[in-house]
C-alpha cells in the first residue's frame, strides 16, 4: 500500500484538495481529525493534557476547553511543546493503526493529511509527499477572510510554521493552490494518474 502525506502552510486548502482526491476514489485520513478525536472527552489525549496544564484545562461538561488551550500554546512556546509532546505520538500512532487497517482491506493507497509534516518530521509509513503551493500574500489574506483574524495575527502563525522552502524541499508533488479550482482538480486528476498506471484500477471507498 501506498501512503502520500498531503501537506501546507495555514490557508493553502489542505481539505479543499484532500476532498478532491476523496471525490475522485482515492482514501484519505485526516490527522487534525485523528488528533481532535484523541482530546474529546476521557480519551487518552485530553486525559495527558490535563495532567500537565491542569484541570482548569476542561469546561464544565468535562470536554477541553480548546479556546483556553489555544491562547496557552499560542503565549507560551514551551506549553506549545509540551502539548506537541503528548499529541504528535498519539497522533502517529492512531494514523499507523488505521492505515494497518486500510492495508488488511486491500487499500492500493491512501492520502494523509498532515498539516506539521515538516515540523514533526516525515513518519516511516509515509513513501511521497504532496506539497501545496501558493504566494505567502495570498496565503494571509484567505486566513484573513477565513478566520476573520488580523494580518498581524496571521503573519506570527505563519512565522511559527516551516517555510514554504522548507515544504518543497520534501516534495514529491506540487499542487499550485493559488489557480482556479478547475484547474487545481486537474493537477490532483495528473498526481492521481501517476499514481495509478493506466491498468491499475483506482480505488474506491
Amino acid at each position: 500500500m501506498k501512503v502520500i502525506a498531503l501537506t501546507g502552510g495555514i490557508g493553502s486548502g489542505k481539505t479543499t484538495i484532500r476532498q478532491f482526491f476523496s471525490k475522485a476514489g482515492i482514501i484519505t485520513l485526516d490527522a487534525d481529525a485523528i488528533g481532535r478525536a484523541l482530546v474529546a472527552k476521557n480519551q487518552p489525549g485530553l486525559v495527558e493534557i490535563t495532567r500537565t496544564f491542569g484541570q482548569d484545562m476542561l469546561l464544565p461538561n468535562g470536554e477541553l476547553n480548546r479556546t483556553k488551550l489555544k491562547a496557552l500554546i499560542f503565549s507560551d512556546p514551551h506549553a506549545k511543546q509540551q502539548l506537541e509532546a503528548i499529541l504528535h505520538p498519539l497522533i502517529r500512532t492512531e494514523t499507523q493503526r488505521k492505515l494497518t487497517c486500510l492495508e488488511q482491506a486491500g487499500t492500493q493507497v491512501v492520502i494523509v493529511e498532515i498539516p506539521l509534516l515538516v515540523e514533526t518530521g516525515i513518519p516511516d509509513y509515509i513513501h511521497q509527499v504532496i506539497v501545496l503551493d501558493l504566494p505567502r500574500a495570498l496565503q494571509i489574506e484567505r486566513v484573513m477572510a477565513r478566520d476573520h483574524c488580523s494580518k498581524e495575527t496571521v503573519i506570527q502563525i505563519l512565522n511559527q510554521q516551516a517555510s514554504q522552502s522548507e515544504r518543497l524541499a520534501i516534495a514529491d508533488y506540487i499542487i499550485d493552490t493559488a489557480q482556479p479550482l478547475d484547474n487545481i482538480e486537474r493537477q490532483v486528476q495528473q498526481i492521481i494518474a501517476s499514481i495509478h498506471p493506466a491498468d491499475d484500477p483506482t480505488e474506491t471507498h
